[in-house]
């Protein structure tokens, strides 16, 4: 009878990541190891990399016991792998810290002969990631009012300070028609004026408010580790302090339009 090999790899993220969840998932490696080894000849290692470029490698679970040495570390990479030569059953998880699901290394690998094997293995394994806490599920909504927002500020400080140069006042009876009836239109009131204002400041401020986005995006990782001292823990410290950045927005867009409207009644 023919042999046939089944793989399945799976992607997933979105997460926030803590030591416990590795200890858990490492477990599910662990138990398949200690059944696998009186049978055949296996392996299964442990591997964290950190931020400052120190890797560890262990074939014991407590190495993401709470009192680890990896806990008083800043990993950036975590791979747990098992492998059974003689019935070529293999596992193989990937974590690692990630700001963008583009590329994302982020995977579980599960390959065997055995069929029931493979899926009952992969399904505990998902299980438990899916259990891991999700990340901020309003994340894409708050990096698109903060994109919108700072490009409307950025162009209206931009608009607002051209307008306070002195320029000549064109000359209406030389103007093309077309460019008449805009104008025309522009200032028909305070509604079309302040409408056609926002919308050139929001094109103005397209460009550089992605730069202001990609930081506060680095605020909520793809797959963020909380894994070591809390004080050095960025993300959550950024996050603690995110009223005070989104304060440097609003306020200011605040004022901006309030000073727009009253203007035309005082």
């Amino acid at each position: 009878m023919t042999r046939i090999k089944e793989s399945k790899r799976l992607s997933f993220g979105n997460k926030i990541l803590k030591l416990n969840d590795v200890y858990e998932i490492a477990q599910i490696l662990y138990t398949e190891y200690l059944v696998a080894k009186k049978e055949s000849q296996c392996r299964i290692n442990f591997t964290v990399i950190c931020e400052d470029g120190t890797s560890y490698e262990s074939s014991d679970i407590n190495i993401f016991s709470p009192n680890s040495i990896i806990n008083s570390k800043r990993p950036t990479k975590i791979e747990l792998w098992f492998s059974a030569f003689n019935s070529d059953k293999r596992i193989r998880i990937n974590f690692r810290k990630e700001y963008d699901s583009k590329y994302s290394e982020n995977e579980v690998f599960v390959e065997g002969y055995d069929s029931n094997w493979v899926n009952g293995v992969l399904g505990r394994i998902l299980e438990r990631i899916k259990s891991i806490e999700p990340q901020n599920p309003h994340k894409r909504l708050y990096l698109n009012l903060i994109y919108i927002a700072s490009a409307i500020l950025i162009g209206r400080i931009f608009t607002f300070i051209v307008l306070l140069l002195p320029s000549p006042k064109p000359d209406e009876a030389k103007m093309d028609t077309s460019i008449s009836l805009i104008r025309q239109f522009i200032h028909a009131n305070a509604f079309t004026y302040n409408f056609t204002l926002y919308l050139l400041s929001f094109c103005i401020g397209i460009f550089p408010a992605v730069y202001i986005k990609d930081y506060f995006n680095k605020l909520w990782p793809y797959l963020e580790f909380q894994i070591g001292p809390l004080h050095e823990l960025d993300e959550r410290r950024k996050r603690a302090n995110l009223k005070n950045l989104i304060i440097l927005i609003i306020i200011p867009l605040i004022v901006m339009i309030l000073y727009d409207i009253l203007k035309y009644f005082i």
